[in-house]
């Protein structure tokens, strides 16, 4: 460059007061260069730069707009993705500032040449001595090109707001006043073994650890590669401790960009000895200069030491957060493709084989002591499928954001949901139980002599054919009259099912064709290399049955979930215990004070979930018998669907929900129907009241309560 530029800024020219416009990241590489030590060349995008972007596209009103739909204590952790998709889809359809592209062209040709690259975070918040938040922020791997950087850069920065981020939001003072990001771009350095190094290890303070693969470093950091780990004594360097793991692998740059996983070439361990010493010596040299132990990646390329970046060792105390829990749910692509036939061949046929077979069981021919074994048992297998399914289950919803980021960062559409449309149109089992459904209330129209038999004890049920399959529905999906599949409500009155379908009767019959949405085949031609067309493929159909699963599973989970309550049911009608089902399911628990409370509001804000605009009187939903009342027509207002209530979609002109999120039940329901929907209304079913005239706006995400 021939002049210096506020957007642009060599890593060696960086010291201790320029990191509010370099970050600690950038300013602690200069270090280690002004130290001696060997590190990549390179130079820092500003977040001068970064602040340009916004102010020049207006992303600093967006992101308000999006930070302030609901109280940030209030969202839940698929509100925060939900949240950090639709503003990394908005940075990435943005223009630079303007002269920054020539600026990075020139700087690239001046200093890096035609060698690959590799873009990472540096925002002034982490690798600080009380918060390192480590993989916190994107880095972007072998990017060969002046586009791929641009690409890389927009990504970077829009990685200053992903729901990793927004998890820490108060620990790192996120706030779209304050917060800022600046990016390195260095050359990649191509090394034989990469590693980190903890001077003080962590779990062996008197230790020090250090870990290395073959090839780059970022199949150990994602945790895709297995390294080998030394223990030294941090006094002597003496190693007291090499643990192999079972097989090696590298991470290796592509000649087209990015990175591939391989077999590693070698099948010795990726150090030797000397190794070892020298990267001991450094990282104590480098404890004495910051004065804290230190966090440090390096690669040996040719024999030669880079160092990538060294932080403060930091412990950060999760205590009372399920923050860990969340981020643990982020899965690789090969390690859902491995989960999928695991959950479909053996936990799913498990779980519904255990299911069949608890129903089948006649409780009442049971002995009052035995009758209370089952019912323990079954509290217990309750507990037990329920952990697999946050183990499990859950984790395997995110091959839906997987193909989500992968469809949006490519393809960068208007709608950052339109991924969805792909998905839509799986063989659910919610919509398999309501065809089922529809198929009965398709009966009661033909012959309205049938309704008679639905009033009062079913023992009405007149009509032969009708009752057959009448029957053949509540042995198959129960008769709706709880919040748990299977579950049968007490006999001597209409059931929830017996007043859906006579309400469904009274309508046309339904016609829930979806309207044109891309194929698999249209989607997959806009790729034009074959690496990238695989890829796609892999994502598309991983998602595919993520998305179906997501619905499955609960519908199975609930059956577990019937029997224990049917024991319990039995027991109680013994008097053996005291009735208790479901304690503390908003959908069962009975309307407290606080519910009845009506608060004025016109408009109020939430997540876009589903397209479209709808007009209707409020039908809350506190209670599951609430159900039973739904009429045609009417908005679904309640904290969120499951799979198991979604017998009441057909009725429904839209859905309100208090939770938010775009892949919960309610959101992929109403996709399914063709129905708006908007999600995460703190407070929904106190604002509203059954009755009220609503309009629901799917797609900016606002239901206004109309004059009456």
């Amino acid at each position: 460059m021939t002049k210096p530029s506020p957007y642009l800024s060599p890593l060696r020219e960086l010291s201790a007061q320029s990191q509010a416009m370099a970050g600690a990241k950038a300013v602690n590489l200069a270090g280690l260069a002004h130290g001696g030590f060997t590190i990549p060349d390179g130079f820092v995008v500003t977040t001068q730069a970064y602040r340009d972007f916004l102010s020049s596209n207006g992303l600093e009103e967006r992101l308000q707009m999006e930070l302030n739909r609901k109280a940030f204590s209030d969202m839940r952790w698929e509100e925060l993705w939900d949240a950090g998709l639709r503003i990394r889809n908005l940075f990435l359809r943005q223009p630079l500032p303007p002269g920054l592209e020539e600026q990075l062209g020139e700087e690239i040709k001046l200093r890096l040449g035609d060698r690959p690259l590799v873009l990472r975070s540096s925002s002034p918040q982490e690798d600080s001595a009380k918060a390192s938040f480590a993989g916190l922020h994107a880095s972007v791997v072998n990017v060969r090109s002046l586009p791929m950087v641009l690409e890389a850069l927009r990504q970077v920065w829009a990685s200053l707001w992903s729901d990793a981020a927004l998890l820490y939001r108060e620990e790192i003072g996120l706030n779209p006043q304050s917060a800022s990001m600046a990016v390195i771009c260095q050359e990649l350095v191509g090394g034989e073994a990469s590693g980190v190094m903890f001077t003080r290890s962590p779990t062996r303070p008197e230790q020090t650890a250090i870990e290395a693969v073959h090839g780059l470093n970022e199949g150990l950091v994602d945790g895709r590669i297995s390294p080998d780990r030394w223990l030294l004594d941090r006094t002597s360097g003496k190693i007291l401790d090499h643990h192999v793991p079972e097989t090696r692998s590298a991470m290796l740059s592509t000649p087209s960009g990015g990175t591939a996983c391989t077999e590693a070439s070698a099948s010795g361990p990726p150090l030797h000895d000397s190794q070892l010493r020298q990267l001991f010596s450094v990282g104590q040299q480098l404890e004495e200069k910051f004065g804290v132990a230190q966090d440090i990646e390096w690669t040996f390329q040719q024999g030669r030491l880079y160092l990538l970046q060294a932080r403060p060792i930091t412990t950060v105390d999760n205590q009372g957060d399920d923050r860990q829990w969340y981020l643990s749910l982020k899965r690789r692509l090969d390690e859902l493709e491995a989960l999928q036939p695991r959950i479909e061949h053996d936990l799913l046929p498990a779980m519904l084989a255990e299911a069949e077979t608890l129903a089948a069981l006649d409780l009442t021919s049971l002995p009052d002591k035995e009758l209370l074994r089952e019912l323990a048992s079954r509290q217990a297998r309750y507990d037990y499928w329920h952990g697999v399914y946050y183990q499990t289950f859950i984790p395997f919803a995110h091959g839906m954001r997987l193909f989500g980021e992968f469809y949006n960062d490519h393809l960068k559409p208007d709608d950052p949901y339109a991924f969805m449309d792909l998905l839509t149109g799986e063989q659910l089992q919610s919509k398999q139980r309501n065809r089922q459904l529809e198929a009965l209330a398709g009966m009661l129209r033909a012959n309205p002599e049938r309704r008679n038999g639905l009033v009062g004890e079913e023992s009405g049920l007149r009509d032969p054919e009708f009752a057959a399959a009448y029957q053949a529905f509540v042995a198959a999906y129960g008769d709706l009259s709880v919040a748990a599949t299977g579950y049968r409500g007490a006999k001597g009155g209409a059931s929830v099912l017996s007043n859906i379908l006579l309400e469904l009767a009274d309508q046309p019959a339904g016609d829930w064709a979806r309207p044109h949405r891309p194929s698999e085949e249209e989607f997959l031609k806009g790729f034009a290399s074959g690496q990238e067309r695989s890829q796609a493929k892999r994502l598309l159909t991983l998602a595919k049955a993520s998305y179906r699963l997501r619905d499955d599973d609960n519908i199975v989970l609930g059956r577990i979930e019937a029997a224990w309550l049917t024991a319990q049911a039995e027991a109680a009608r013994r008097a053996l215990l005291c009735p208790n089902p479901r304690q503390g399911s908003v959908l069962d628990s009975p309307p407290t004070a606080a519910e009845e409370v009506r608060v004025e509001a016109r408009q109020l804000l939430g997540q876009p979930a589903a397209k479209g605009v709808a007009s209707g009187p409020a039908r809350i939903v506190r209670q599951h018998r609430d159900l039973a009342e739904m009429k045609a027509g009417e908005i679904l207002v309640c904290d969120a669907i499951d799979p198991n209530m979604t017998f009441a979609i057909p009725l429904a002109g839209g859905i309100v929900e208090r939770r938010g999120g775009m892949l919960i039940h309610g959101a992929i329901i109403a996709r399914e129907y063709g129905l708006p929907c908007v999600t995460g209304i703190p407070e929904a079913c106190e604002r509203i009241r059954t009755g009220d005239p609503i309009c629901v706006d799917g797609f900016l995400g606002i239901v206004t309560i109309q004059s009456s």
